[in-house]
């Protein structure tokens, strides 16, 4: 079984979810294993402590001083205390926050990671960094060891940090890359290691914190250039399938003797843990192979909206509307051709009007349920008439009446997204 500190600290957050979610239930809290990581079972009742314990840890995370509304720091704490604490609805902490329920979602999710570096470093007794042991439940880390305890604690507290002030933004892989190459220069003189970039063509663009990300790739780069003294290090730019590679290939003289195998781990791990921060994840070459890392990342792609509409200043609107978004528009107002476009395109989501040339939308809604590739596809009509309730009835999983604003049009679209990342 894997004991590693991060493992452990993935199925920690995992638990503490849910216990968020029981946070005024004794009996379901008093059956969570937040008790036994925190070490609270020691306690008169364990339930309210676990209580007492996750309150608090929010309530800390409150901002100091003058910290603007749409700062992260504050909507991390606004999420925990407006969700858990108070037990808000999703729906209403959305609309108090200006955010889709999707937004809200990902802060939930960021906001719950936070909360949980929070409780461990409130809670050094605990059973992933702490350093007590139990006949039952051993410590993840060794005893005894209050260097590795520290580090470890302080690392903690500042990625907790790190996570509220994450600012994430689109930006071209190269670019990232080649900024990362500019800042390391004195780095590759000083273990004289020519640099070589492969891909940099590639207009490939990710959606990435640029700061943690640099600071990551630099420590990665750091290990490399020892790695390449006096040689090459080779950094490819890949592409797979809906993930982007770089990677790390130092080519050193016959000489060069590589450090080792434990002098990669310790130097690569925080650039792991801040690599994750933007939902990437760092691979290293197996004990004994030959040294190499590949940083991989999710690649941006646009959601692409079908839509079908004969009136081209229609198109042109949704088309601005979704400018900046994570969609597209992919419109066409021909109706006889619009089922192969589609099947061509793989569309995840149709946008379909009502008054349409020969064929008006209803038949059209039918012919899409029953077509074989795209019956699923959630279908969106859109008219000026008021039919929300023939439409779904007809098998439309939205509405939007015309005209629609951009918020409106967004709004509904993550909806279906979010639908259907839970099928």
């Amino acid at each position: 079984m894997d004991h590693s500190p991060e493992t452990a600290r993935k199925q920690f957050n995992t638990d503490l979810e849910k216990s968020l979610r029981n946070l005024y239930d004794p009996v379901e809290l008093r059956k969570s294993p937040i008790i036994g990581w925190l070490n609270l079972e020691v306690k008169d009742d364990p339930a309210v402590s676990l209580r007492r314990a996750i309150v608090d840890a929010i309530l800390s995370l409150k901002p100091a001083g003058r910290i603007p509304a749409e700062a992260q720091a504050q909507r991390i704490y606004q999420v925990l205390t407006y969700r858990f604490i108070e037990q808000t609805s999703q729906k209403e902490v959305a609309n108090d926050l200006a955010l889709s329920i999707r937004q809200l979602r990902r802060l939930e999710i960021q906001a719950i990671l936070t909360l949980t570096d929070q409780l461990l470093v409130r809670h050094p007794d605990n059973r992933i960094i702490g350093n007590r042991t139990d006949p039952n439940v051993p410590a993840i880390l060794p005893v005894n060891t209050p260097e590795i305890t520290s580090s470890v604690h302080t690392q903690a507290h500042e990625l907790a940090l790190l996570r509220t002030s994450l600012e994430k933004e689109e930006i071209r892989l190269f670019d990232l890359v080649d900024s990362v190459l500019h800042i390391s220069e004195p780095l590759a003189a000083h273990w004289k290691v020519k640099v070589e970039i492969k891909g940099g063509l590639s207009p490939t663009r990710v959606f990435v914190d640029p700061v943690t990300m640099r600071q990551a790739l630099l420590n990665i780069m750091t290990v490399a250039m020892e790695c390449a003294s006096g040689g090459i290090l080779q950094v490819s730019l890949l592409e797979r399938e809906n993930f982007v590679v770089i990677s790390f290939v130092p080519v050193c003289p016959e000489e060069q003797v590589t450090p080792g195998y434990e002098t990669w781990q310790d130097a690569l791990h925080l650039a792991s843990e801040l690599v994750e921060l933007s939902h990437g994840k760092i691979q290293v070459a197996s004990e004994g192979q030959p040294w190499q890392v590949e940083v991989t990342l999710p690649r941006l792609e646009r959601i692409p909206v079908f839509v079908i509409d004969d009136n081209t200043d229609s198109l042109r609107l949704i088309e601005r509307y979704l400018d900046g978004s994570p969609f597209r528009c992919l419109g066409i107002s021909e109706p006889a051709r619009a089922l192969k476009t589609a099947e061509e395109h793989h569309v995840q989501i149709i946008l379909l009007d009502v008054m349409l040339p020969g064929v008006d939308g209803w038949e059209m809604l039918g012919r899409i349920r029953e077509h074989p590739l795209l019956g699923k596809v959630p279908v969106i009509i859109t008219t000026i008439l008021p039919q929300e309730t023939l439409a779904l009835t007809l098998g439309a999983a939205g509405f939007l009446r015309k005209p629609f604003t951009q918020e409106d049009l967004l709004q509904i679209l993550t909806q279906q997204l979010d639908a259907k990342a839970k099928e």
